[in-house]
């Protein structure tokens, strides 16, 4: 087992954030997170509070519901979402299907600033996820923390995203 000296969430954070709203797009979103080279957004509401998390994971079983319907559309033919796990509906409240909030997961973990790194990890660990976002006193997220973060953290190495990696 690797010994470590504590550290708080606030010395392993990426000091950037990319935050989308509900109503962005899929499409849109994918781009982002490729072009920064992370996994995963904060979904904000208007007030910039944290309602959720889209993740890569999301976004590659939005693309698999996506060209199946391609397939089964045909000219005006109406089809059933069901089929594909969608309930059924292919708008929700405010929503549409190419939405973020559509697909992004409401179930939050979230951990403060000040939170000890071995904590988050253990939370990560015991509800099997890999992104913690990282939220101030009323709830607006400030940073995330990644599973790769941690195991930078562990090795003693820190995690050089493509975007924003100083040079060597």
């Amino acid at each position: 087992m690797i010994s470590l000296e504590p550290k708080r969430v606030k010395e392993i954070i990426p000091l950037w954030l990319v935050t989308v709203p509900p109503s962005h797009k899929m499409d849109v979103v994918s781009k982002e997170l490729v072009a920064s080279d992370i996994n995963a957004a904060a979904v904000v509401d208007a007030g910039g509070k944290c309602i959720g998390i889209i993740t890569s994971h999301d976004i590659m079983t939005y693309e698999s519901k996506r060209l199946e319907f391609q397939k089964e559309l045909h000219h005006g033919r109406v089809y059933d979402m069901a089929r594909y796990g969608c309930g059924g509906q292919v708008r929700l409240p405010g929503l549409y299907f190419d939405e973020v909030g559509f697909h992004m997961s409401t179930v939050l973990q979230t951990a403060f600033i000040d939170d000890l790194v071995e904590e988050v990890a253990i939370k990560m660990c015991a509800k099997n996820i890999h992104h913690v976002v990282v939220v101030d006193n009323v709830g607006k997220p400030i940073g995330m923390v990644s599973s790769l973060d941690i195991l930078g953290y562990a090795i003693g190495v820190p995690v050089c995203r493509a975007t924003h990696c100083e040079d060597d």
